[in-house]
């Protein structure tokens, strides 16, 4: 991730490329094999590229939801 950080990519953003390389992967991997089941999956470009925004997208509202949490609900004095 520090790498990604030092070319302007933040951890979110790592994160779902990471995850959108591990599907690839897998889709790589199930084509190597002959007896495979098919697997239905939006696979072009533009739904790769979906699918990375929508990771984005939801791990920057998850992330904004837990700081409004925290701020609503801190934690008692001497509890950690």
């Amino acid at each position: 991730v520090e790498v990604l950080n030092k070319v302007g990519i933040n951890s979110q953003e790592a994160s779902a490329l990471i995850v959108v390389t591990q599907h690839y992967d897998t889709l790589q991997a199930i084509g190597e094999e002959t007896n495979t089941n098919l697997i239905l999956l939006p696979n072009s470009p533009q739904a790769g590229s979906d699918m990375l925004n929508n990771m984005v997208a939801s791990f920057t509202a998850s992330n904004m939801i837990g700081e409004a949490m925290k701020k609503d609900n801190p934690k008692p004095k001497g509890k950690q």
